[in-house]
């Protein structure tokens, strides 16, 4: 918990274990402990989710669910490219918030698509109030290499 609540003071943190290593636990209890006065979006990947405007609208559903309304951010269509400007603009709104906005993605392996991965890596890089936290397995894929060393679960 000490390495995890110095860890999230940065913009982003990787948390990776091997399955039934308790890290959802871990994260749940520091949502409640260290969270309070921030917004939590906790976002689960599927497979199925690995295209990136699918990702992208997922993630705006799950920062709608926790009142961070972003009406003016219109979803992508799954299958299709992200707009040029999507990241932009939202980065820009998420900017605008008032408080921290901490998302967690959980089972992060399944994010191998380098266009999201390169554009979580930019949306982190231009929204100081974004507090990323990815919970992965122990295989993650290469493109989560771009955040850098996990902390690792035992």
């Amino acid at each position: 918990m000490e390495q995890l609540a110095g860890a999230v003071a940065r913009s982003l943190v990787t948390v990776v274990g091997p399955q039934c290593a308790g890290m959802i636990g871990l994260l749940a209890y520091w949502v409640r402990t260290h969270c309070d006065r921030q917004p939590v979006d906790w976002l689960v990947i599927h497979a199925d989710r690995d295209d990136p405007a699918t990702f992208w609208r997922s993630v705006l559903a799950a920062l709608d669910l926790t009142g961070v309304t972003l009406p003016d951010i219109e979803p992508p269509v799954p299958g299709e490219r992200l707009p040029a400007a999507f990241i932009i603009r939202l980065a820009a709104r998420l900017g605008e918030h008032s408080r921290p906005v901490v998302l967690v993605v959980d089972d992060a392996e399944h994010l191998t698509r380098r266009e999201t991965v390169e554009s979580l890596d930019l949306l982190v890089r231009n929204v100081d109030r974004l507090r990323l936290v990815l919970c992965a397995r122990a295989d993650v894929p290469p493109s989560l290499d771009l955040f850098g060393p996990p902390l690792t679960a035992p």
